[in-house]
């Protein structure tokens, strides 16, 4: 080889002459069909991979088969802990499966929204997921499109959600038992989804000791921790005040705990709080929050393997969260 020649790319003869077969063969190893190869050989060429390190041509497959292994993402906004750990999760699980994960966030935007899930889909992304409630219509042949993170009353054949009402009923009736005669709910812009279940949990648990709600013991703000905080603290210039609330998000929460402590109360004695999500975040605050905590990884596996077509039939799958008691609500 003369001397700046660049060193050849191993290819599948490569591959076949180092295992003592075929180029054929060695396509179906690679390609995982379309017919089945002995035990003996798929070592054998598995291991003459590995030596000469081949890598498949990922663009001739994808043209070969018709499908891009790649998979889209639309999110609300991956500024958000919550969102930003989901995406991560998302991304590995699909590089897990030798998929490539695109995001997008659509920054609380229908339209922009719509827009990013028609471009994947003019994309022919083999899968699309969508945190959110926005489905198309009509979707190409071929593309599986999954609903990642919705509520349970919402439905929906390909669902990936979590059973949030029974949690954060759990949640205010934890405040309530610590004494508070009333808690107050801080939620989303619109009752939808997951959220629409947080809040119908807690409306539950108020039901359940007898007390009904006032409209504005709910406050209303985009899960943002920083207009979290800027809508708080109205509330606590106000004379009437919460002494325990049940936050929707824990973005928010941190938005709530900053408001707080602007004003000069002390959480958990002036104002109790709980929170849902279980972001990584959610155990450094001060103090840490209780929460109730969205299994994320699971749900990333499952929305991905669906997505992928790796999952025999359509499902709707639903992951119970689990609550992380701290310091936010009483507890020492």
């Amino acid at each position: 080889m003369a001397p700046h020649e660049p060193a050849r790319r191993p290819t599948l003869s490569t591959v076949a002459e180092l295992a003592g077969t075929s180029p054929t063969v060695v396509s179906y190893v690679v390609n995982e069909g379309p017919r089945n190869v002995a035990p003996a050989t798929r070592a054998r060429v598995l291991a003459a991979i590995e030596e000469v390190g081949y890598r498949p041509n990922r663009t001739a497959q994808a043209l070969a088969s018709r499908r891009s292994n790649t998979l889209g993402l639309v999110v609300p906004d991956t500024t958000n802990a919550f969102f930003r750990e989901l995406c991560e999760e998302v991304q590995r699980a699909a590089f897990a499966l030798d998929r490539l994960a695109l995001v997008a966030s659509s920054t609380f935007d229908d339209e922009l929204e719509r827009s990013y899930i028609q471009t994947f889909l003019d994309a022919n992304v083999d899968g699309l997921i969508v945190v959110d409630e926005l489905v198309p219509e009509s979707l190409p042949d071929g593309t599986q499109i999954v609903s990642l993170h919705k509520g349970t009353s919402s439905g929906g054949s390909l669902a990936v959600q979590t059973a949030d009402e029974d949690s954060a009923a759990e949640l205010t009736n934890h405040l309530l038992d610590h004494g508070h005669t009333n808690v107050w709910c801080f939620a989303g812009m619109e009752d939808v989804g997951a959220i629409a279940d947080r809040v119908s949990g807690w409306r539950s648990a108020l039901a359940g000791r007898g007390i009904s709600p006032a409209d504005h013991t709910i406050i209303r703000s985009i899960p943002r921790s920083t207009d979290a905080s800027s809508v708080f603290a109205e509330v606590l210039s106000g004379t009437d005040r919460p002494t325990a609330i049940f936050v929707v998000t824990d973005e928010q929460a941190i938005g709530v705990l900053h408001a707080a402590h602007v004003a000069g109360l002390n959480v958990p004695n002036d104002l109790a709080v709980a929170s849902f999500d279980g972001t990584s975040a959610s155990a450094v605050t001060v103090p840490p929050l209780t929460t109730a905590v969205v299994p994320i990884k699971a749900m990333a596996d499952a929305a991905v393997r669906l997505a992928a077509r790796l999952v025999p039939e359509p499902a709707s799958l639903t992951f119970t969260p689990e609550l992380c008691i701290r310091q936010s609500c009483g507890c020492s």
